[in-house]
């Protein structure tokens, strides 16, 4: 019985990759339908997210970066495009906060929220500094044809704050 459960699990997760390879959900219709069960399923699995250059958007990502400063000119900075070393410990955190950036790109107060919260969390971590800036930027990956067509890699600043003691 296990077994079967197993086999079961696993091939509607095939099916869900192959339905993305294959553009089947990119109909507006069908994306609105099933937007919240597969963010669920992604948040577990990514099945959901973009596979390289086999779909007509292929990724977008949202990068965090954050630079705390002090009047002496010294500078800490912590980044998911440099390094990802900040309070993640162990795969699980590291795959959580991608969930986290995912998701939080969506609604502004949310964005606002949890902007402050780390802000507040980091300031507490290294309290000789006395400025922090918390950027979101936004990267969108071209298809593979507009990519051989010379489309470059966007990149975007689409929230900023900062904060000073």
């Amino acid at each position: 019985m296990f077994r079967k459960i197993i086999y079961i699990l696993a091939t509607l997760h095939l099916l869900l990759v192959a339905a993305v390879i294959l553009r089947l959900l990119d109909n507006d219709k069908v994306y609105q339908f099933a937007e919240k069960p597969f963010a669920i399923l992604t948040a577990v699995n990514y099945s959901a997210w973009r596979f390289a250059f086999f779909t007509p958007d292929v990724g977008k990502s949202t990068e965090v970066d954050i630079l705390l400063e002090n009047g002496q000119g010294k500078k800490i900075h912590y980044s998911t495009l440099e390094g990802f070393d900040f309070l993640t410990h162990n795969q699980e955190s590291a795959n959580r906060f991608y969930g986290y950036k995912v998701h939080a790109a969506r609604d502004s107060t949310f964005i606002d929220l949890c902007a402050r919260s780390a802000c507040t969390y980091l300031l507490n971590e290294h309290p000789e500094m006395t400025k922090i800036t918390y950027t979101m930027k936004g990267i969108k990956y071209p298809d593979l044809a507009d990519y051989r067509k010379g489309a470059k890699v966007e990149k975007g600043t689409f929230y900023r704050v900062q904060f000073g003691l």
